[in-house]
C-alpha cells in the first residue's frame, strides 16, 4: 500500500462518516421538531374541536378589513397566533401544507374590504387532524 491509498482511503472514509452523520443528524433534527409542534398542533385542535361542537360554530362569519366579532375574538386570536408560529416549523412539510390551507381557506375568492364573508372552517379542522396523524404517526 503507497502512501496515496491511505489518504485516499482516510479522505473517503470521512467523507462518507460525515455524510451518514449529516443524514442522521438532520433525521433527529425533525424528529425534535415534530416534539416541539405536537403540543402546538394538539393546542389548537382542541379549540377548533370545541367551536365545531357548537351547530353554528363550522361556519365563522365576518367582515374583510374589520375586527371579529366578540363571539368569535378569542377563537380568531388563537388561531391567528398558531399561524405565527407555523414558520418556526417551516422544515416540516406537514406543516408547510398545514399554513397552505389556513391561510387559503378564510377568503378564497379574494373578495374585497367590507364584504361578508362566511368561512366553513370544516376544511381546516381536516387538515390540522392529518398533520395531528402525520406528527404523531412519525
Amino acid at each position: 500500500m503507497d502512501g496515496l491509498q491511505i489518504v485516499v482511503s482516510i479522505v473517503s472514509g470521512g467523507l462518507a462518516g460525515g455524510c451518514i452523520s449529516q443524514v442522521s443528524n438532520r433525521v433527529f433534527y425533525w424528529r425534535a421538531l415534530r416534539t416541539q409542534f405536537h403540543p402546538e398542533l394538539n393546542n389548537i385542535m382542541g379549540e377548533y374541536f370545541v367551536r365545531l361542537e357548537r351547530p353554528e360554530g363550522r361556519y365563522w362569519k365576518g367582515r374583510v378589513g374589520y375586527l371579529p366579532s366578540p363571539e368569535d375574538e378569542s377563537f380568531v386570536r388563537h388561531r391567528s397566533a398558531f399561524i405565527a408560529t407555523l414558520p418556526k416549523f417551516n422544515e416540516l412539510r406537514e406543516a408547510r401544507d398545514l399554513l397552505r390551507v389556513l391561510l387559503n381557506n378564510p377568503n378564497p375568492t379574494m373578495t374585497g374590504k367590507g364584504e361578508e364573508i362566511e368561512t366553513d372552517l370544516m376544511p381546516e379542522y381536516q387538515a390540522i387532524v392529518s398533520c395531528l396523524d402525520k406528527v404523531e404517526g412519525s
